[in-house]
């Protein structure tokens, strides 16, 4: 066996250039550092050869690729397999690892994040475990969180990371101890720094050992993700869930003042204020990210507001909470309304205005951007240029720190600011009503 694994090592690499071997025993227990893992009787010794069609001639030909697979880490069948792959200097040098298949391994291997060297070098502050606009404080009741030192506006920067664990959304087909067994190798191969960090994140209950640790860390403090990379995957496969240590450390609010996106090509996850932010305030963002929940359905504008949240700045108040939840409720059907590209609609510009008072009087800062587009939009619908132009001004302002400057919703506003009168929706619903008669 020892000799056939040697030919299999010269088979391999050269074309590769990944690391792996074959346990002589499958399935055979190995003790390597902290952890205790199991390498899978279905582990294949060249996962990377064995799916030739994931490899282009391009990435095939490149000298080495830039994610390793981690030696013993895969499993699952050969129609489904998932490995643990890894990268030292990537993020400025930070690291990461990817649970995920042969296949999308090859395709995350060609993407600019992890080929370019000096991608990451212009993101500002990347990485940083310090900076001088806050600080990680223990607040009472919730444990650590991030309070601002200085005055935070209205779409300044409060922190870029790239995630230390990155997992295919088919881990959950796998049985639940080999996807322990996988996360538990897949943060061991971290590099010492990140994987400390990582280990530090909240359980937000008691654990018995290093891999239920890792376990719950992922499941209380990863975001999902529609797209990891430049690269295109192919149509229907799942998405990402990642883990990024130092927004984790931002707790949850239902209406926070901050608010994140990712961004594929460099596989960086962006914060920013979404209001004025004081000294001594705390830093928050949502975790119901309803954003990216809300495009994984439909790419046209939808409700982004979660409605599962409660009042949380009520103070127990009865009457408040009552006042908030009629509030909502209009919201609701609003929103129905804005939706509503037929001439039955009641969206108007005075209704849009309502939203947007709505919208100001819940402190949904983070949404804000929404209201502003459903303004432009009603009011180019109905022909008014100059107040389409204010409100598609300001959901690109607010629009960049919530959802980013190549948000498809803040491009379709830029081009309305441009020309509101060769716009598609210059007159539109005027038209529309026309030509019903």
């Amino acid at each position: 066996m020892g000799r056939t694994h040697a030919i299999l090592t010269l088979l391999c690499v050269p074309l590769t250039q990944v690391y792996c071997k074959l346990l002589d025993s499958p399935g055979q227990h190995q003790h390597d550092g902290q952890l205790l893992h199991l390498a899978s009787p279905t582990a294949s010794f060249c996962p990377w050869h064995r799916d030739s069609l994931s490899l282009t001639p391009d990435w095939a030909a490149t000298e080495r690729s830039p994610l390793e697979l981690v030696a013993g880490t895969c499993a699952g069948n050969i129609s489904q397999e998932l490995c643990v792959y890894s990268s030292s200097t990537f993020g400025n040098n930070q690291g990461i690892a990817f649970l995920t298949s042969p296949k999308r391994a090859a395709r995350l291997s060609r993407s600019t994040s992890l080929t370019d060297p000096l991608l990451h070098s212009q993101t500002e502050r990347l990485n940083m475990a310090t900076n001088p606009k806050w600080e990680v404080r223990a607040i009472p009741g919730k444990g650590m969180g991030v309070i601002a030192t200085s005055h935070l506006g209205l779409g300044d920067h409060v922190m870029s990371a790239t995630p230390a664990l990155v997992q295919d959304s088919a881990i959950f087909e796998l049985p639940d101890d080999q996807a322990t067994e996988l996360r538990a190798r897949a943060v061991e191969h971290l590099p010492p720094v990140l994987r400390s960090s990582f280990l530090k994140l909240t359980t937000h209950d008691d654990v018995t050992s290093l891999s239920e640790r890792i376990d719950k860390i992922v499941d209380v403090n990863s975001f999902e993700l529609d797209t990891v990379g430049d690269i295109e995957d192919d149509e229907g496969e799942k998405g990402w869930l990642a883990v990024f240590p130092d927004i984790s450390r931002l707790n949850h609010a239902c209406r926070p003042n901050a608010q994140y996106y990712f961004d594929p090509l460099t596989m960086t996850q962006h914060v920013h204020a979404v209001r004025d932010i004081y000294p001594g305030e705390e830093i928050t963002v949502s975790y119901i990210n309803a954003f990216q929940t809300h495009r994984r359905r439909q790419k046209k504008i939808l409700s982004m507001w979660h409605f599962g949240c409660t009042c949380d700045f009520c103070a127990k108040n009865r009457h408040h909470i009552k006042a908030s939840d009629e509030r909502i409720l209009q919201i609701q059907k609003l929103l129905k309304e804005f939706q509503d590209r037929t001439r039955q609609s009641k969206a108007t510009p005075q209704a849009a205005e309502l939203l947007i008072s709505l919208y100001r009087q819940e402190k949904l800062w983070y949404a804000f951007y929404e209201a502003y587009i459903f303004a432009a939009l009603e009011y180019n619908f109905v022909g008014e240029a100059q107040l389409a132009t204010k409100y598609a001004r300001l959901a690109i302002e607010h629009g960049i720190a919530s959802v980013g400057p190549d948000d498809e919703n803040v491009d379709t506003m830029r081009k309305l600011t441009k020309d509101p009168w060769n716009h598609w929706s210059w007159m539109y619903r005027i038209n529309l009503r026309e030509a019903s008669l």
